[in-house]
């Protein structure tokens, strides 16, 4: 519901990348996310789960910062830790 939300938006969202990938025990869908916003471009790092409840862990940056920060980025993300 939410990225048919985000795919409709003027600019519409892309969705770069997606795949799915176990994190800490748990299958989650791991998508990179691009959009434009003001003439500012950005880009979305994000692990979305459905399991008991739905949850998305994302952190998002300008287009120009990615590079500096996708190390930082995937640390943080492959830290995500879902507790039932």
């Amino acid at each position: 519901m939410w990225l048919a939300r985000l795919q409709n938006n003027d600019p519409p969202v892309t969705i770069v990348f997606r795949e799915k990938r176990a994190v800490n025990g748990k299958q989650v869908c791991f998508m990179i996310l691009k959009g434009n916003r003001e003439r500012n471009e950005w880009v979305s790092y994000g692990y979305y789960y459905g399991g008991t409840a739905s949850l998305q862990f994302t952190v998002t940056t300008t287009s120009a910062m990615i590079a500096k920060r996708n190390k930082d980025f995937m640390e943080l993300l492959n830290g995500f830790q879902i507790v039932e």
